[in-house]
């Protein structure tokens, strides 16, 4: 606020004042100008209360005075509650700070009160003492309310009326430790067509099997746990979220799990683990699955610019193709690109996550190498689940298939390799307990 306007809106405030300054000092010289001052003032409306009256209605000299000075009291207060109003009137106009609303009220106080310090004692010398005026003639404040967005209930809020007041939710942080009967599970997600590949009725599992188990139990069909069936051919084509809906159910539950666990009555006995009611907890260990299936849960973009979401490589395009293309592997085998840290690229998972126009998101997500922020990022604040590291591809899409299949048939009707020999080769790779694999 320049000096013109302070002082222009200083004067505006002592105009105010001062166009009502005559009448609290009028000297009443009897009781007939007492009387005639407090109905002027509605004095007892104003919540004074005349109790300075004889019996017969007149009033004693001895009390004149002091009516004087409660009616020359309270007429003052009146002028400068009305520039206390306008002074915040202006503030408001101007959108000016409480120091320029002090400024310009001590400036109005200057030219209206003219150095009496009988006037002065009532002027208010700072915000709440402006704020204790109003609240004495009945204004009251907007009533301040503090909003609770804690993450320890992430999707949960609450309204205190004040700051030291404990919302609804519990905040004291659980404290607990590691054992060896709590299960770690892994997750799996796939899709397939169950009646023929020319089918359009295409749907998938959601699967978890337990990784504490011993592997020859945990690889069985009676040791797997369907966690929900998605029906892949009603969900939208390339749509990121599609596959939020079914796996929120199972990270709520793993939450749970992991926060307050399961009772549960231990029969087994073994030395420090005695039998009885113990609290069960679980974590997520791993996802695993193929690329595509990892691409969906993990929303990786399969390709563009930045393919591989735990090193930076880049890929180039080529000269008369749209594809990019990833060379120089021996350079990156001996070479190999920096790591990716996910704390580095989370809020760009975030931003293209709430980016709703097709073709920047398309752009952000090319460029990035993401499709938006995976629903399992929620299990990182509990447990550290990295979901750059911790998804990762089963055994069995570790092989190239089509690629080993050419060449073994290549070798075989070259005459360079046997049936027998392979079959041999085979049985010398230490396969997972219960596959036999013979070649066809």
């Amino acid at each position: 606020m320049s000096g013109d306007e302070l002082e222009a809106c200083s004067s505006e405030i002592a105009t105010v004042a001062n166009s009502n300054q005559s009448s609290p000092f009028t000297t009443a010289t009897d009781c007939g100008d007492v009387e005639t001052m407090l109905e002027a003032e509605d004095f007892c409306a104003g919540g004074i209360e005349c109790t300075l009256q004889n019996e017969d209605g007149s009033f004693p000299i001895e009390n004149v005075e002091r009516m004087q000075g409660t009616v020359v009291d309270h007429k003052v207060k009146c002028i400068i509650r009305e520039a206390v109003l306008g002074a915040m009137k202006i503030q408001s106009e101007f959108s000016s700070s409480r120091a320029h609303f002090l400024r310009v009220l001590n400036y109005g106080r200057d030219l209206f009160c003219k150095g009496d310090p009988n006037i002065i004692k009532y002027w208010p010398k700072t915000w709440q003492d402006c704020i204790s005026l109003l609240s004495g003639e009945g204004y009251t404040e907007a009533i301040q309310y503090w909003i609770c967005l804690n993450r320890e209930h992430p999707c949960c809020y609450d309204i205190t009326n004040s700051p030291e007041e404990l919302c609804k939710f519990e905040h004291k942080p659980k404290v607990t430790s590691g054992g060896p009967r709590n299960i770690a599970l892994i997750g799996h997600w796939d899709g397939w067509q169950p009646f023929s590949t020319s089918c359009k009725h295409s749907c998938g599992a959601i699967e978890v099997s337990i990784a504490t188990m011993k592997k020859s139990d945990r690889c069985s069909t009676e040791e797997v746990y369907v966690s929900g069936f998605v029906p892949s051919y009603l969900l939208p084509n390339k749509c990121p979220i599609s596959l939020d809906p079914f796996l929120e159910i199972l990270v709520k539950e793993l939450e749970d799990l992991f926060v307050n666990g399961m009772e549960v009555e231990y029969t087994g006995s073994s030395e420090g683990l005695p039998p009885g009611k113990i609290v069960i907890r679980c974590i997520l260990l791993l996802w695993t699955g193929d690329y595509p299936a990892q691409a969906q849960v993990g929303k990786f973009i399969q390709g563009g610019i930045r393919p591989c979401r735990r090193c930076n490589v880049v890929g180039a395009q080529g000269s008369e193709s749209t594809h990019y293309y990833y060379g120089n592997y021996r350079y990156h085998s001996r070479y190999p690109s920096d790591e990716r840290d996910l704390n580095m690229f989370v809020q760009t998972m975030k931003d293209i996550e709430c980016e709703d126009r097709p073709t920047v998101h398309a752009t952000m997500a090319r460029e990035s190498g993401f499709t938006g922020l995976s629903i399992l990022h929620r299990l990182y604040a509990a447990y550290g689940f990295n979901i750059l590291k911790d998804l990762t591809f089963d055994a069995m899409h570790d092989v190239t298939l089509n690629i080993i299949h050419h060449h073994l048939l290549r070798y075989l009707e070259a005459g360079i390799l046997s049936r027998n020999e392979i079959d041999v080769r085979l049985a010398a790779i230490p396969w997972t307990s219960g596959i036999l694999l013979t070649l066809a």
